[in-house]
């Protein structure tokens, strides 16, 4: 079945059930937009017969980074660049990796970073500065970036988003007990 079409619920089809999955590429431009870089490495990618492709993270803010060479893709990036990244998928199905990374962004890339509660990530917690707990406004306000970016990146002619809960990253902060203690409407 490797080889064979798979319908997704969305509708979408995929020529085959190989997918390229999410990487940290870090090539981005030093205003944090996708380059060349990327157009060659995913036309490559698509033309090596993979059924769909996924990019590496996405910031969906413009100060949050996980890894120097990050994308954001925000309220007010210049779309033409995503475009292009888009193209070099040739028209295979692909898909855009959303992500923050909350308390685990390095000290050197974020000395006041934010998570679901102030708790320190606790293996490799040099690397790491202690977070401040967002409020819920600024939960709400995360929340909106992710959709923001999601409509951008369906206009720049991705075929859809990941959400990245996992590794740690935001979304996943909230989603476990162990990094979320809070007590209100986002907590548990």
């Amino acid at each position: 079945k490797l080889f064979t079409p798979l319908t997704l619920p969305c509708g979408l089809v995929l020529q085959n059930r190989i997918v390229k999955s999410a990487t940290s590429e870090q090539l981005a431009s030093e205003h944090r937009l996708p380059t060349s870089h990327h157009q060659t490495l995913y036309t490559r990618w698509a033309r090596g017969g993979a059924g769909a492709l996924v990019t590496g993270n996405v910031m969906v803010d413009a100060f949050c980074r996980a890894a120097r060479g990050d994308v954001a893709l925000h309220s007010s990036s210049p779309t033409w660049a995503f475009r292009a990244w888009a193209d070099a998928a040739e028209g295979k199905p692909f898909f855009m990796q959303l992500s923050l990374p909350g308390r685990q962004s390095p000290r050197n890339l974020d000395r006041a970073p934010v998570a679901p509660s102030n708790m320190r990530v606790r293996r490799g917690g040099v690397l790491f500065a202690e977070p401040r707990r967002l409020d819920a406004e600024e939960v709400r306000a995360n929340v909106a970036a992710f959709a923001v970016a999601a409509r951008r990146a369906e206009d720049a002619g991705f075929s859809g988003v990941q959400i990245h809960a996992a590794h740690g990253y935001l979304v996943h902060q909230f989603l476990s007990a162990r990094t979320n203690t809070r007590e209100d409407s986002y907590g548990g």
